[in-house]
């Protein structure tokens, strides 16, 4: 399949005391290409001019300098949170910067964000969880790599975070996903983040006069005496060095940058594709790296879905043959290795994806009598609510012809079973083994070896028969900055970086080598607390 492109080079740090030596500075921008494959299409017209070579080494001097008291990098949930928590707890000055022509980031994607005992739950009728009874089953699922003490106040904030969201005019269209009982997991009106960013957005730009930025792009954190006194940015054409003695970086994952996943996570770039925004490209773990955090660490996959290796995200192909706990999965041997109803459960989807990359390749098995049940009663399995059970599916046919026909998408299609092996290359005698005794265990109603729920198995029987290629779906990464339970950016041992806050799934603390479903919304709900964090910080609050 296409891969998706987006190269961002590491970022220098640049010494207030020495950025007037024409030699002494090294810069750094980023080479950005269009999304491709599963990703957004962006528009060209609003994405930063690349920027290579000599064009990307620091001037002498800055075109502009511009002084605040509170410098905000990243145009997200955390960014426009920090922008207007500071702009209320009186700090007049502060500047927030989008590297893009529009606000969001991945944001745009999320479905929602946690909180316990919000008012939203309470109008609901909701039981507030035990904070300790959900910190112990992240520290479980997590092997204890998480920091408690600030996954706890996370945690104990999270209603305040979430009202106050509330405050500003967001609203939830309803709550989903049950933490022992109660619905945690808010879902933004519209399905997604778009909302909350159109609405934060407007308030901080026309209401409280933020002087918030797009098109600009943080290049360099400008450091003196180890402190972090402001930032270097490319502007259309233009360098301008803000000033501020805080500076919250905001700016989201890496998992846009095909070179730093490879380097930061476990992923093989040919079993994955990135799902999400613009702007998850890395660039703010590189500017905290370059500071005394040193290189960033625990950097874990948000692998959200099954993906069909070349379909786009939201479309019939990927619903049937994506996620679908009806089919069966088989690897490069011809052989079933997993029980596929694990994709039902939301707190093991992430795992889900751990079970397929393990794997040296993976296909969805299905026939046409599949088809024609998903096209009278809906899939089994919700695709991440994308494609709600027991939904009529219309046009599946025709979208399967079309997905065969493509050359860009993994899907194919036999009269036969041993056919079909060939068309996957794995071994005809293998497959047509794994079918019969998988036909064998549905006649009995029951499958011993992963313990399926017979609700959920149908045979494979009806020609012609179809295999997809699995790949995990990654939505954005979280992890890498080094970060105290004040938000503060940390060296390997601790020592705070002084005046550089971090906030968002860009923050190590919240997850080890993946995302839990346990405290869902988590990404999002990070991002408000630690970005009000670093506000009420600036405003001498924390």
């Amino acid at each position: 399949m296409k891969k998706t492109k987006l190269d961002v080079h590491g970022a220098g740090s640049l010494d207030r005391r020495d950025f007037l030596k024409a030699s002494a500075l090294a810069g750094a921008a980023a080479g950005l290409m269009g999304l491709t494959g599963c990703a957004p299409q962006s528009n060209p017209e609003k994405e930063p001019t690349p920027q290579t070579g000599e064009e990307a080494a620091s001037p002498t001097q800055a075109d502009e300098t511009v002084e605040c008291d509170f410098l905000v990098i990243g145009g997200g949930i955390g960014g426009f949170s920090a922008a207007l928590t500071a702009h209320e707890e009186g700090i007049e000055r502060v500047v927030l910067l989008e590297k893009y022509g529009t606000f969001g980031g991945t944001t745009l994607f999320a479905e929602g964000i946690f909180a316990n005992n919000s008012r939203a739950q309470q109008e609901l009728g909701y039981a507030p969880v035990a904070v300790k009874d959900i910190l112990d089953m992240e520290l479980e699922f997590h092997h204890r790599i998480i920091n408690p003490q600030l996954f706890r106040s996370f945690l104990e904030a999270s209603s305040d975070n979430v009202d106050w969201l509330m405050d500003q005019g967001i609203t939830f269209e309803k709550l989903d996903v049950p933490v022992l009982g109660t619905n945690c997991l808010h879902i933004y009106e519209g399905g997604n983040g778009t909302s909350a960013i159109e609405i934060l957005s407007k308030k901080a730009i026309e209401e409280y006069g933020i002087d918030a930025r797009t098109d600009t792009q943080a290049t360099e954190l400008i450091l003196e005496d180890g402190a972090v006194i402001g930032a270097r940015a490319q502007s259309k054409g233009r360098t301008v060095d803000f000033m501020a003695p805080y500076v919250l970086v905001a700016t989201g994952g890496m998992a846009a940058n095909p070179q730093m996943m490879d380097e930061y996570t476990k992923l093989d770039t040919d079993k994955y594709a990135y799902c999400g925004g613009n702007g998850a490209d890395g660039d703010g773990h590189r500017l905290c790296e370059a500071t005394a955090m040193g290189r960033a660490k625990n950097v874990c996959a948000m692998n959200m879905w099954l993906h069909v290796a070349g379909a786009s995200v939201k479309t019939t192909e990927n619903y049937v043959g994506g996620m679908e706990a009806s089919n069966i999965w088989i690897n490069e041997n011809g052989v079933r290795f997993v029980g596929e109803d694990v994709t039902n459960d939301p707190g093991r989807l992430i795992d889900t994806n751990n079970v397929v990359h393990s794997q040296g390749r993976v296909y969805s098995i299905f026939d046409t009598a599949h088809i024609d049940s998903w096209a009278k009663n809906g899939t089994v399995t919700s695709f991440s609510g994308f494609c709600p059970v027991g939904k009529p599916i219309d046009g599946i046919p025709e979208a399967l012809d079309s997905a065969v026909a493509n050359d860009m998408i993994d899907y194919f299609r036999a009269d036969s079973i041993e056919d079909l092996a060939r068309q996957i290359d794995v071994d005809p005698a293998a497959l047509r083994q794994t079918i019969d005794t998988w036909n064998g265990y549905v006649e009995a109603g029951k499958y011993e070896e992963f313990g399926k729920d017979p609700a959920v198995m149908f045979p494979i029987t009806e020609p012609p028969f179809y295999a997809a290629r699995l790949i995990n779906g990654v939505l954005t990464t979280v992890g890498g900055i080094r970060i105290d339970t004040k938000g503060r950016v940390c060296a390997a041992d601790g020592t705070p970086v002084p005046g550089l806050h971090a906030a968002g799934v860009a923050c190590s603390g919240f997850s080890s080598e993946t995302y839990s479903m346990h405290a869902p919304g988590t990404a999002q709900g990070s991002g408000v607390y630690l970005g009000r964090m670093a506000a009420r910080a600036a405003a001498g609050k924390e």
